[in-house]
This record gives structure tokens, sequence and C-alpha cells, in this order.
């Protein structure tokens, strides 16, 4: 269900080679698709597991039609509703899955491969997509009743029945029934848990303040297109690395330590990508900032997930990387001026710090607590 949104840079590219949309109308389409997934993961911090999934199964019938209806000739006025619609069914699968995660055994390491699969769908969609519009002559479409469009909405369509099908013969694991994740707790988190939401939510302003203008970073930098592309794939790659690292752990190390470790990992990556300007220090930053969201997010989640044994905190921690990194882009745009983009970097580094400061806190609390670190 997540799909559809991993590939959303690629699928806004189609849009505007088929519908001749505006990088307005195309920032909208985002923007709504992304209030959708935050609403939606939001929505599913209040459930069950069981009535979640009940819900999941009406968002995934649901993005079928909406898949369905946008290549079939939806209106260019109604994309953005329904592209909300679809961020909200996608919303509600997130959050399903980091409930699922939450109340597993080694919560971190399933986090860890929950962002894995979400960074391998993000691959695909950037090596997919742009591969298949080759295979096609974009100047023949004649808006989106054809063509490229047509077979990518068929296809996420496709995955989201597929979607439908796993959660209809899915079984929820034995600790739903038992208590340990079937409270619902309502109000406002606790102020533990809201110290590591606010580690998350800053983490992740500095990513969507990062990724969304990395490739425009480049074009200042005056590198080469390939060059650039080149490097973001490999940002998407070392993301995938880094989701898996942080599974791997093992579950003595202290978690104050791998934060650490994964700040200085960033640190030198922002400088690398905004301090010099050369292809090979472009490529570098990428790799090293690409490690440090998918390794410090499901460390954060883990902790988050031994405080509150409903699940509630580890799924309002992913609508925070979402408003993060909504907000991030905002931020980062505000700050951009004649090309310069070294404001960016240093408030991404500042945010970063921040964060390590609130997860430094967090793991004080949580040991305070005599909670043992888990994986």
């Amino acid at each position: 269900m997540m799909m559809a949104l991993s590939w959303l840079p690629a699928t806004l590219g189609v849009l505007a080679a088929s519908q001749g949309l505006s990088s307005i109308q195309l920032g909208r389409l985002a923007t709504a698709e992304l209030l959708g997934l935050l609403i939606g993961a939001t929505a599913a911090s209040t459930r069950t597991l069981g009535s979640l999934r009940s819900w999941a199964l009406v968002a995934a019938a649901l993005m079928i039609v909406i898949n369905i209806a946008v290549p079939l000739g939806a209106p260019s006025s109604s994309l953005a509703l329904l592209r909300f619609a679809a961020g909200l069914g996608a919303g509600l699968g997130y959050g399903l899955g980091l409930k699922l995660c939450a109340v597993s055994e080694r919560p971190t390491r399933m986090f860890g491969l929950l962002n894995a699969g979400i960074s391998a769908t993000m691959i695909l969609g950037f090596q997919f997509i742009p591969r298949l519009q080759v295979s096609r002559n974009l100047g023949q479409w004649a808006g989106l009743r054809g063509g490229l469009a047509t077979e990518i909405f068929a296809l996420y369509a496709l995955l989201a029945g597929v979607s439908f099908v796993l959660l209809a013969r899915m079984r929820l694991p034995s600790t739903a029934s038992s208590g340990h994740s079937g409270d619902v707790r309502r109000g406002l988190p606790r102020p533990t848990e809201l110290i590591g939401l606010l580690s998350i939510g800053l983490s992740f302003i500095a990513y969507g303040a990062v990724w969304a203008f990395l490739p425009l970073l480049g074009v200042a930098h005056k590198l080469p297109a390939s060059g650039v592309a080149n490097a973001t794939s490999i940002f998407a790659f070392v993301s995938l690395l880094g989701s898996i690292a942080i599974g791997s752990v093992p579950e003595h190390v202290p978690r104050w330590l791998l934060g650490g470790m994964s700040l200085i990992l960033v640190m030198g990556g922002l400088y690398a990508l905004y301090g010099f300007g050369t292809l090979r220090a472009y490529t570098l930053g990428c790799a090293l900032c690409g490690f440090y969201w998918p390794f410090n997010m499901p460390l954060i989640l883990g902790v988050l997930a031994r405080l509150d044994t409903t699940g509630r905190a580890s799924v309002l921690g992913g609508s925070m990387s979402t408003a993060g990194s909504a907000l991030g882009p905002m931020i980062a745009g505000a700050l951009i001026h004649s090309a310069d983009y070294r404001p960016v970097g240093w408030m991404a580094a500042i945010m970063c710090a921040a964060a390590f400061g609130f997860l430094m806190i967090l793991v004080g609390r949580s040991s305070a607590l005599k909670l043992e670190p888990v994986n």
C-alpha cells in the first residue's frame, strides 16, 4: 500500500509529461498525498490491531477504485482529492505495519525491516518508471487515458488488490488477544514519549529539507546530470543498507552510542554535500546522509515500543516522520537565496544535533524506568 507513495517523485514526472501539470499543481498533488498519509497514520494510532486491519481493508479497496479512476479520465481538478484519498489509505496501511512491528518480540529489527521494504520499493520506482518512460513515445500521449500513465496507475491498483488479499488472510499476533496491544490509549502521549516523537520530527525536518532539494543542489554545484542521478540513486540504495544494519545490531549495544555514531556520519555527509561542490564530495554526502535516517528512525521507534506496548507511540512516530518530511522543504525553500544552499545544510545539521539530544534524554529516561533495550 506504501509503494505508490514511495514512487511519488517518479509518478509526478509521469503526470507532468502526460497531463502538462505545472510545478505548483504537482506540489499540490504531493502535499495532498502526504497530508493523507499523515492523517491516516495518526488515525491508526488510536485503533486496535483488529479494527485497524478492518479499516486497512476498506482503504485497500478504496485505493483500487482510485487508481482505476485516474487513468479512465478523472478530471485534473479532482486529482488532488483522489491522491489525498490514496495517501489516507497508505497511511492506514503504514500505521498497521508500525503497530505490528511495535508489538513484535524484537521491534527495532522489525522497524528496520519495514523501512528496508519501503526503501527497496523506492529504488524499484526510480529504476522502473524511467526505464518504462524511455520505451514510450511521450510526445504522442493524449492525457491520462492511455500510454504509460494508464499502465502505472493500473499497477498501483493491482498492488492495492494484492494488499487487500494479504490483509484478508493475515493472522494477527497472539499478543493482540493477550492484552499486549489490545488496549487503546487516548489523549496526549506521555512526556517521555513526546521526547522521542520530537526527536523523530526534528530529524525528518532535516530529511525533507535535504532530500527535496538534493537534485537541485547538484545543479547549483554545476555537476553533470548523470552524476547527480547516480548519486541520488546511491542515497536510496544506502538507505536500504541503513535499515538492514539497525536490525542487525546486537541488543546489548547502547542506543545512545548508535545514535552518536549515526550523527557523526550525517554531519560528515552534510559537510560533503554543502561544503565543497565536487561530484565526489556530492556522492559521498549522498551515501552518508542516506544511511542516517533509515538507521536512526527504527532506533528511536524501538525505544518507544518498549515505553508504550500498545504501539500507539510508534505509530505516532511514523506520523511525525511524515510531518517533518513535509515541513522540511518549506523551511528549506525559505532559506535558499540566489542558489546558495549552505543555509539548508546548517539548518539540517542543527536539527539532527537537536534530535540526538532528545534521543539521549529518551534513552536516559527509559533506563531510569529500568527498560532493557530491545532489538
